[in-house]
């Protein structure tokens, strides 16, 4: 998901007006910052999740490996503060896709119980996640019902 709330949606115009709050809400959540060389995940699928990465900017490919060892692309995506793994956070379970660094970057490790926390102390800010992902979720839906249909078409 991408900090930047979507400029449509049905909360668009309140998300815009709380950006910044939750901007440095999360930033609060920051523990260290990583450097991540080109092929290095961010996260790795079936690994449980220690960390969220916030990515400010790069570019990372996401793909999933099934057990014959064929891995399947999703795609790749040039980050503007984009972060990843809020899916496993929710969740609680390990990661479904690997996150890969498509060229050197700094990601920064937000603290998932500083994110539960501050999500418990400004429950309003689940708005953002729960937009995000409904779009994200969207998105990736596409994708799949275009490449599944492709052959077909």
């Amino acid at each position: 998901m991408q900090l930047q709330p979507y400029s449509t949606g049905r909360f668009s115009a309140h998300l815009k007006l709380s950006h910044q709050a939750f901007c440095d809400a999360m930033l609060e959540c920051c523990g260290q910052s990583q450097l991540l060389q080109a092929g290095e995940d961010l996260l790795s699928q079936g690994r449980e999740l220690t960390h969220m990465c916030l990515v400010p900017e790069g570019r990372v490919s996401m793909n999933i490996c099934a057990v014959n060892g064929r891995r399947f692309q999703l795609g790749e995506l040039d980050c503007d503060w984009h972060l990843f793994g809020e899916m496993e956070f929710f969740t609680a379970t390990s990661c479904q896709w690997s996150v890969v660094a498509e060229e050197p970057m700094e990601i920064r490790q937000l603290c998932l119980k500083k994110v539960r926390q501050m999500l418990l102390q400004q429950p309003e800010f689940t708005l953002f996640f729960a937009s995000a992902l409904a779009w994200d979720y969207q998105d990736s839906l596409d994708i799949y019902t275009n490449r599944l249909l492709h052959p077909i078409s």
